[in-house]
């Protein structure tokens, strides 16, 4: 393939049972409890919009999936695609094909589910039976409204598999993250605007009902986000400070008198070479610091 993929949905692998993927910044792992008859691992991905979109790569090894069971795949609160080897047949997707149970299962959820669209086009076929030579299309993708109304579906170049791959694009983008966290130019005229939009958004998503600790913190993150940009400056990632003050807003003329006496230690005060490891007494004929010195002292190193 010529061009990168931001993200890869791979059915019937060989990893085992433990398999745990690891994830970038900008991905959510997704918590599926799928039944015995299917296989499922997904991600929240954050796009540039600050919306969430689902994907779940999906695995039906038996096609003995129950309708009720498709439709728990599909009910998510965010945008979500669902793709992978369904080991379905049914004529909707591929013509003259006989009808098995995954087959009916999907049709079914499909037609109980006014915001699920199949977008794999008729006759998709991505795997070829090595004796006939006959393609079918049992991979099948399956997205929310509101992102098959812009994705493009494609076939891609043969890979070594025993299925070809297929390459969807979205209308999105994703959210990258710097190695440095997002800063921002905080305004504190804005506080009282920034917290109340902070409440709406929560209360929108019924925040205080949450139960489960992901779903809480993807919400609560969600929320400080949109009202960070929509009240507050984003700062580069890049930039650097180039005030000239004190690194400690603490530092007087006081501090620098007392770090300024005369050592012969690198730098080092005379009052803590004079003292030993354990807090021992200032030697004989030195004479010990004031309390504002000690208070200074304390403070750089802290």
């Amino acid at each position: 393939m010529t061009t990168s993929s931001e993200v890869a949905l791979l059915s019937e692998t060989h990893w085992n049972s433990g398999f745990a993927p690891k994830f970038k910044s900008h991905f959510s792992p997704i918590t599926h409890n799928p039944p015995d008859t299917i296989e499922a691992i997904g991600a929240s991905i954050l796009f540039k919009n600050n919306q969430h979109i689902d994907f779940t790569s999906i695995y039906i090894p038996r096609a003995n999936c129950e309708t009720e069971e498709i439709e728990a795949m599909l009910d998510r609160s965010n945008p979500y695609l669902l793709g992978g080897d369904f080991n379905g047949h049914h004529p909707l997707w591929e013509s003259n094909a006989t009808v098995n149970k995954a087959g009916k299962s999907v049709y079914e959820a499909l037609i109980n589910d006014q915001d699920a669209c199949l977008i794999t086009p008729p006759n998709l076929g991505t795997p070829l039976d090595p004796v006939s030579g006959k393609a079918s299309t049992i991979d099948l993708t399956i997205t929310a409204a509101s992102i098959a109304t812009s994705a493009k579906i494609t076939l891609g170049p043969y890979m070594g598999s025993d299925h070809l791959p297929i390459i969807i694009t979205l209308n999105a983008t994703v959210k990258h993250y710097t190695s440095r966290p997002i800063a921002w130019a905080i305004n504190e005229e804005k506080w009282p605007a920034w917290n109340k939009r902070l409440e709406e958004l929560l209360k929108s998503q019924n925040f205080s009902e949450i139960t489960d600790p992901a779903t809480a913190t993807t919400v609560f993150t969600d929320g400080i986000e949109a009202s960070n940009e929509q009240f507050f400056r984003r700062t580069s990632p890049s930039c650097r400070a180039t005030h000239k003050g004190p690194a400690w807003p603490w530092w007087d003329e006081e501090c620098k008198t007392a770090h300024a006496e005369p050592s012969g230690n690198g730098g080092t005060p005379q009052y803590l070479q004079q003292n030993g490891k354990n807090g021992e007494k200032p030697k004989p004929g030195k004479e010990e610091p004031s309390s504002r010195q000690k208070e200074c002292l304390v403070n750089l190193h802290c």
